[in-house]
């Protein structure tokens, strides 16, 4: 009798061992580390989550972050806007992971200038053409205006006269009105009014012409004989050494 009462109480002291074991590999595990740019600055913001679950982080101003990982996981992810995500598996036991995230350097489609902000060109639905500056370096011209003879479908320009200096006049898809009005397109300099006879082409980094009715939604009743943008270019760094371009003419 008190063989059996010994053994009852031996199984019942191996039930409840057990069921500790198993609800303390049921425990979360908590691991910390730091998440770090390709040039060894922590990246603030980064996310940090277990794959699969719900379970994530971000990191503090220093990088640093301390995620609680669910059982089961088997792998972190680390990801942040601009950067390329990463994943790594995670190790039961290892509670610190120092992470250096890449930089996204996929290059970026085709934009256009399109009233205050850039879109992407396959998103446009109005008629838009661009000229950039690669396809005015070898025309020999003393005006932008003349430059983009030709350049643009459905941009006319007819020259007004013969004289030295003299520019062209532009029109955008001919006559816009029943009394032939041919008033000129509005012409923004980098997100000023201007002229582009004022323009040095060698400034130029795109040009983009609006030829339809989409103009009048950013730029109002004037838009209606078209828009063009221009846009100059911005200074870089190089190699740090300061270049200077001269072009001249004289006749």
């Amino acid at each position: 009798m008190k063989s059996k009462k010994l053994l009852t109480v031996v199984s019942l002291l191996l039930m409840v061992l057990s069921s500790s074991a198993v609800m303390f590999a049921q425990e979360p595990s908590k691991v910390s580390g730091r998440v770090l740019d390709e040039d060894g600055n922590p990246l603030v913001g980064a996310f940090v989550s277990a794959k699969g679950t719900n379970a994530g982080t971000v990191t503090d101003v220093d990088g640093n972050f301390t995620l609680s990982v669910p059982v089961g996981s088997k792998v972190l992810l680390f990801s942040m806007l601009g950067q390329q995500e990463k994943e790594l598996p995670y190790e039961v036991g290892k509670t610190w992971y120092q992470v250096v995230l890449m930089s996204d350097t996929q290059m970026i489609e085709e934009t256009v200038v399109v009233g205050y902000g850039t879109q992407k060109k396959v998103n446009l639905t109005g008629a838009i053409s661009v000229v950039d500056d690669k396809q005015l370096q070898d025309r020999s011209s003393h005006n932008l205006v003349t430059m983009l003879q030709g350049s643009v479908p459905g941009l006319n320009i007819t020259t007004q006269s013969g004289n030295p200096g003299s520019t062209g006049k532009m029109n955008i898809r001919g006559f816009t009105s029943i009394n032939n009005s041919d008033a000129d397109p509005i012409v923004l300099i980098d997100g000023a009014i201007g002229d582009l006879q004022d323009v040095n082409p060698n400034d130029v980094q795109s040009i983009s012409v609006i030829k339809d009715a989409s103009a009048a939604a950013v730029y109002g009743a004037r838009a209606a004989f078209g828009v063009i943008l221009v846009t100059t270019k911005n200074g870089s760094e190089g190699d740090g050494k300061a270049r200077i371009r001269y072009s001249g003419r004289f006749g």
